[in-house]
């Protein structure tokens, strides 16, 4: 089992989006590190897969564009695509809401 982490404000609405409607917003962010994620939102959601996503972006989170740095260089998980996110459905064994 893999574990990612999301961090957000809404975290009821996440768990919706995973675990209920299957329909997550397109450009989703997930991260290995759940430190990481504490810093995007006041909850943290656990997100358990059966193997690893391979349709999914994955990159540095500080780009040129975009540095926090609060998070470092550490990576990010970004399902951008809708054949992305459906992989992540295929796969999902668990999500909770850990804070």
């Amino acid at each position: 089992m893999l574990h990612y982490y999301h961090g957000t404000d809404r975290p009821q609405r996440v768990i919706e989006q995973l675990l209920g409607s299957g329909i997550l917003p397109s450009n989703f962010h997930l991260t290995h590190e759940k430190e990481v994620a504490t810093n995007y939102g006041t909850s943290t959601i656990e997100i358990v897969l059966e193997k690893d996503l391979i349709l999914a972006s994955v990159r540095r989170i500080n780009k040129e564009t975009n540095y926090n740095p609060v998070v470092g260089n550490h990576i990010e998980t970004v399902l951008e695509t809708p054949a992305a996110r459906n992989e992540l459905y295929s796969v999902l064994w668990d999500a909770m809401i850990l804070d």
